[in-house]
């Protein structure tokens, strides 16, 4: 058994640091149960006998409320931390809508596993996935996924879906992809619909977010500087038997796109140069070596910027500068490298 009192939760980008008051005793397992009780009614009347158990019930009636919100959180924070250390920007995000006004949560479930399964047998892969269950205002179940599966067209997952439409989203943007997905997971925990349901499905081939404590924690926290990073997210509350618990969360997404930005010092009109007539391709390198693993400008795709296969529009004006050259607009600050050829970029494209 380890005492500790601090705790790291890594998953993907994120990182979670909880310190408590008072240690943690990370590996005790209470006895309780049967044994726990049979000692603690040793030597009781019936009379004591039947006021503790009549306590124990109106306690358990008490805490039902609180339970059902601490599982709830429980459950959103799992799905969190999993799409986190399983998922990326790059990741398909895809919304199921059923034609129908379909309410059968279970039978909605069984359809759902056989597009999964669909999906599984014409792509030939074992697939991640996660997807929440969100009911609209009429009704009716929709599912919010999140998913690694190659490009495939959406004709064709419309037909292996075939219930309702399917919705692909642009995540690209998106620097959180676990707090992006649980915003569509049903917030209400009173909701009969969930009762003894599971308000998400998942498959079991996805990777566990590490947790680290004490030492382990002090040397992560240490050899990443993190207490230098930006904050993006601090509380503190009350624990039953740890005292005060202070949270604090990082995002290293968004610190690395505020390290690009600072290290820019000589900015330059989002308007680049380049040889139209003589380069055919222009190509672009990242300024840091995150997901952006290339980027090009492809004449044959005239208002197209690809960087990681993902297709991003640019503009160019068509008139000419005194040299013959060419404006390209990025919509992004850029630094001048070796004119044309190459170019770099904010990463925060």
């Amino acid at each position: 058994m380890l005492l500790t009192d601090i705790k790291l939760i890594i998953s993907g980008n994120v990182l979670e640091k909880y310190t408590y008051d008072k240690d943690l005793a990370v590996g005790f397992k209470r006895d309780g149960g049967y044994s726990d009780q049979h000692e603690r009614l040793k030597g009781m009347s019936k009379e004591e006998v039947d006021k503790y158990f009549e306590e124990k019930q109106n306690l358990k009636e008490r805490d039902r409320g609180n339970r059902r919100i601490e599982s709830c959180m429980r459950a959103r924070n799992n799905i969190r931390r999993l799409a986190l250390n399983n998922f990326g920007n790059h990741s398909k995000f895809i919304t199921l809508t059923y034609k129908k006004n379909m309410q059968d949560l279970q039978e909605s479930n069984k359809l759902f596993k056989t597009f999964i399964l669909n999906l599984k047998r014409n792509v030939k892969k074992d697939i991640k996935y996660i997807a929440v269950i969100e009911f609209q205002e009429r009704g009716a179940i929709h599912y919010h996924m999140i998913c690694d599966i190659p490009y495939t067209p959406h004709e064709k997952l419309a037909k292996w879906w075939k219930h309702g439409s399917v919705n692909i989203q642009d995540i690209s943007k998106v620097d959180n992809v676990g707090a992006y997905l649980i915003k569509y997971m049903t917030k209400n925990v009173d909701d009969e619909r969930l009762v003894g349901e599971k308000s998400y499905l998942r498959s079991r081939n996805l990777d566990a977010p590490v947790v680290l404590y004490g030492e382990d924690a002090l040397r992560v926290i240490e050899s990443m500087e993190l207490d230098k990073k930006n904050v993006v997210y601090s509380s503190s509350y009350n624990t039953e038997m740890n005292g005060v618990c202070n949270y604090t969360e990082y995002n290293l997404q968004r610190n690395i796109n505020q390290t690009v930005e600072n290290s820019i010092t000589h900015k330059v009109n989002s308007k680049q140069s380049f040889d139209s007539e003589s380069v055919e391709s222009c190509s672009l390198m990242p300024l840091t070596e995150t997901k952006c693993d290339s980027a090009r400008i492809d004449s044959s795709e005239s208002s197209m910027l690809t960087i990681n296969d993902t297709k991003e529009a640019f503009t160019i004006d068509s008139s000419s500068s005194e040299d013959g050259r060419t404006e390209l607009d990025l919509g992004c600050p850029v630094i001048p490298t070796s004119f044309a050829d190459t170019v770099i970029l904010n990463d925060g494209i």
